[in-house]
């Protein structure tokens, strides 16, 4: 018993310290911005699913795990976009899952310039992974029952967006609200630009990233992409925590396959510190837009 309530001492602890900190990380945003910001909502034309995960490379079993699924759809004709989306990240012994529905109403200007602004609205459950705990904690103790741990909250998140031919940019609070709980200080802004050559067949992206967490840390990170129009991409990026981004990605028709491998630089982290993401997304429909809304030359498909 004494055991027991060292370790709830323990997991309190973690909670004051480290809740905060929660949330599903991403590297693979640029060529995915619904992954960070609910006003890209639709950002493609037609029909957009995707599923991804994001692990540690390491064996170890209790360390940062993300899984993701969503679909998002643009409906033109109403100048709005809608999706979903469902989250489970694994952190040491927290769980948690998301469930959101997305909604985006987009003025659009002319064809060629798109604001666009967003919610995510779901639900949100955290609970402790007593599993991991097995081995050091009586689980027919009934201090560790399911009332004491588990908890599903409302939750709301908001974006800005803004989009065209060659510009991409973002502010968001994603889990702005949460229960109860005060606002959160969760913020997330994205900035990219593209540049078109080659007779538009090779595209040069330079990007931005900057997040800040409620513990009042914060996270830039800085990469450039070169792709090939319809065919692959690659990557290089660097961050403010010391990580080195490696990315690429190939595209077969509807389907586009990703991977990034972010590598820790700083000697005294243990190796999970560094992760690799992958993620197989599916792009379909009828039009010839690549963007939902642009009818720009260079936004075709069939490059």
């Amino acid at each position: 018993m004494k055991r027991s309530l060292l370790i709830i001492l323990i997991l309190c602890g973690y909670v004051l310290a480290g809740r905060a900190q929660q949330y599903p990380e991403t590297s693979l945003y640029s060529i995915n911005p619904y992954l960070i910001n609910p006003g890209f909502t639709g950002y493609l034309s037609d029909l957009s699913g995707y599923v991804s995960a994001r692990s540690p490379l390491s064996v170890q079993e209790n360390e940062i795990r993300s899984y993701r699924v969503g679909l998002n759809q643009a409906i033109e004709k109403s100048n709005i976009g809608i999706g979903g989306k469902l989250t489970y990240d694994q952190r040491d012994f927290f769980e948690s899952v998301y469930v959101d529905f997305s909604f985006a109403y987009k003025i659009v200007m002319g064809n060629k310039r798109v604001f666009s602004l967003g919610t995510d609205i779901g639900i949100v459950n955290r609970s402790y992974n007593l599993d991991n705990l097995s081995s050091t904690v009586d689980l027919t103790d009934p201090t560790l029952s399911s009332d004491y741990y588990y908890k599903t909250n409302f939750k709301m998140g908001i974006g800005l967006a803004y989009y065209s031919t060659h510009i991409e940019a973002g502010i968001a609070m994603p889990y702005m609200l949460e229960g109860s709980e005060n606002l959160t200080t969760y913020f997330n802004a994205y900035l990219a630009y593209k540049h078109y050559f080659s007779h538009d067949e090779w595209l040069l992206k330079p990007n931005l990233y900057w997040v800040t967490y409620p513990d009042a840390t914060d996270m830039l990170n800085v990469s450039l992409m070169v792709e090939r129009r319809d065919k692959f991409w690659g990557q290089l990026g660097a961050t403010t925590t010391k990580e080195l981004l490696f990315a690429m990605g190939f595209k077969f028709q509807i389907y586009e396959l990703s991977y990034s491998y972010a590598h820790n630089i700083e000697g005294n982290q243990p190796p999970y510190k560094s992760s690799n993401e992958i993620m197989l997304r599916i792009h379909y429909g009828k039009s010839n837009k690549v963007i939902a809304h642009i009818a720009t030359k260079q936004n075709r498909k069939g490059y």
